[in-house]
Order: C-alpha cells, then structure tokens, then sequence
C-alpha cells in the first residue's frame, strides 16, 4: 500500500481488541504494530494545527483559558470557549462552558457525543446534561 498521511488514507476503519491491532480495507484485515498505529495517529499537540491550543486537562482549561465574566454568566446553555486538545489525543474539540442543570457548578467540557440530543457530562458529578 503507498504511504499514507494518516489511516483514514490506508483503511476504511481500525480495530482494538484483545486480538491487537488491525487495520481494515474492504474485506481485508491487516496487522498493525504500536509504532505503526502510531505513525498513522500522532498526537494532535504534534502536528501544524493552527485551530487549537494544548492543555494539559480540562481544569486547567478552566483556570486559564476562560475568562471570569462568562464563568460568571454561565447557565445551563453551553457557550463556547474554543478548540483544545489534550496529551494522547489525535484531534481537537470543541470545549463549552456552562452550569451543571443537577448541580449548579460552572463546567467546561466538550461534546461527548448526541443521538437525538446533544450531552455534555458535570466534571463535579459525571452528571450527563442533555439538550
């Protein structure tokens, strides 16, 4: 296969299971080693991304990155801060600030996924809130 810029351009999909690590073309499985894996996703903080800032953990993006007056205008309506990416992370997100609707505690978290509906988890209480 030719050289690939990251395993979207070699594989349709990546499989993790207890059987390694194996990327997927067509019907096809090929073994892949750590160092490959991770040849084909680099850390996010490595790469030329001119979208988003490092941090090293969510408070720290809380302490740092947003600013006084929106932690203190915060309601249960997400607002955005910005893109972040952490250590390990192969990508930015898109990080929110907002109040907590079981707890009441100013959060900053991104989204961490959405059905029909769009969930950010309370750092304080691993509460979901659903939009």
């Amino acid at each position: 296969m030719p050289a690939a810029r990251d395993w979207r351009d070699k594989f349709d999909y990546i499989i993790h299971d207890t059987n390694g690590i194996k990327g997927v073309k067509g019907e096809e499985e090929f073994p892949l080693s750590e160092t490959e894996y991770k040849s084909l996703n680099p850390e996010h903080r490595d790469t030329d991304c001119g979208e988003c800032t490092f941090i090293q953990d969510a408070d720290t993006l809380f302490l740092f990155f947003v600013p006084r007056d929106t932690k203190e205008k915060a309601t249960e309506e997400p607002v955005f801060v910005g893109n972040f990416t952490m250590p390990n992370r192969t990508n930015h997100s898109g990080f929110y600030v907002f109040k907590c609707k079981n707890c009441g505690e100013v959060c900053v978290d991104y989204l961490h996924g959405y059905t029909c509906e769009v969930i950010y988890i309370s750092v304080a209480t691993s509460a979901r809130n659903v939009l």
